[in-house]
């Protein structure tokens, strides 16, 4: 690269002279030029002195834009101040494929955010007594949606530093999760919001997450929890699914790792091994995966009405209910979890079949469906809802 020319820009000629911002703002043009793969020019600047003569190298003042010859380069802000402090930062940079390309914004949750550095395999640094499950050598345990958020299950010790537990799809085909020490939901450790996927820094252990006056509520999937979902992104017809992508009854298997002071929780999908291939395929489809719960959140009653199998069909559920009024409104939770809702697409909708059901997830505010009785006879009347 020797013979490449040294491209000379600034930034005052583009924002002005801003006095303590002036080096942080030509950093940015830096990252900016590093990310698009070329340099900008100096505004204003028609032509250069043909006096002027380069130093030990060929050297360019820009006038116009220039693209870097490679995908990767090294560039340099120079700021200098009035006290005479003088500062030059040296930094690296690569272009991607695609660069003006955005990202879905639906995509968002399933990445894993920029953050500062959040483990370090090889450990290093102590971690706090209260962090460790209490008394010593109590297990690490897991709750989640699968449970109602209600049992609390130890997890395998796999080696030094290393917890395991075995998740198997339901029929949404995503699981949410916090773990807590030695099984205490006092000594909670969740990832510091909703619906993280796996990586990024581990919170806790909180005796009282969230914080009193939070729209959330801890137990459920309103809570900052881990996301184990298995839908993937939305795939065009004929795409593949990718390798991390689930159905009913497969199995994920959630790992937290400890390291010194760092803490990690991730998960991958499990192979199944041949013998349970064909295990499966002679298994009755309704056995293969976890069978959810599913409860009535109404108007017209606190709390929550459980739903039953219905004798006569595996995959339908029921209830008998009495309204007190005219009319009520209502929505189906799985697993008693305010997270995953099962709502129609329009409000107030019928019971005939006319509305498509959405969910479950946590997007149906305004969104339910409506029973009403009979003119003159509504006081005590008992009707029967049924889930498919």
């Amino acid at each position: 690269m020797q013979g490449e020319p040294f491209r000379v820009t600034a930034v005052k000629s583009s924002v002005g002279n801003q006095i303590e911002c002036s080096g942080v703002t030509g950093f940015l043009k830096l990252l900016l030029s590093a990310k698009h793969g070329h340099a900008t020019p100096n505004v204003h600047l028609r032509i250069c002195n043909p006096s002027i003569e380069a130093l030990e190298g060929p050297l360019i003042l820009l006038d116009s834009t220039l693209e870097f010859p490679l995908r990767s380069t090294f560039n340099g802000v120079k700021s200098r101040g009035f006290g005479g402090t003088n500062v030059y930062l040296l930094s690296w940079g690569s272009s991607g494929d695609n660069v003006e390309d955005q990202k879905d914004p639906t995509e968002a949750s399933q990445h894993v955010p920029q953050e500062p550095l959040f483990f370090w395999p090889g450990g290093g640094g102590e971690i706090a007594d209260e962090f460790h499950p209490q008394p010593a050598g109590c297990f690490i345990s897991v709750v989640g949606s699968w449970s109602c958020w209600q049992d609390v299950e130890p997890m395998e010790k796999e080696g030094e530093g290393i917890y395991g537990y075995t998740v198997t799809l339901g029929e949404n085909r995503w699981e949410q999760f916090q773990l807590c020490l030695g099984g205490d939901r006092r000594r909670t450790l969740h990832p510091g919001r909703l619906k993280a996927p796996q990586g990024g820094k581990v919170f806790g252990p909180e005796e009282d997450w969230p914080p009193s006056g939070a729209v959330a509520a801890q137990g459920s999937s309103l809570s900052p929890a881990w996301l184990l979902d298995g839908r993937g992104q939305a795939q065009a017809s004929g795409c593949e699914l990718s390798a991390a992508s689930g159905f009913p009854g497969d199995q994920y298997r959630i790992r937290f790792r400890i390291a010194g002071r760092w803490r990690l929780v991730e998960w991958d999908k499990v192979q199944p091994s041949p013998q349970s291939l064909f295990s499966a395929l002679r298994a009755d489809t309704s056995t293969l995966c976890p069978r959810g719960r599913y409860f009535l959140a109404t108007d017209w009653s606190e709390g929550l009405q459980e739903m039953w199998p219905s004798p006569s069909d595996a995959s339908s559920f029921y209830a008998d209910v009495r309204l007190l009024r005219g009319s009520g409104e209502f929505q189906i939770l799985r697993n008693a979890d305010p997270g995953q809702v099962f709502y129609p697409d329009q409000p107030c909708a019928g019971g005939a079949g006319d509305a498509a059901v959405l969910g479950p997830d946590d997007e149906g505010a305004g969104l339910t469906w409506r029973l009403a009785s009979s003119p003159g006879s509504f006081q005590g009347s008992s009707q029967t809802v049924i889930l498919v």
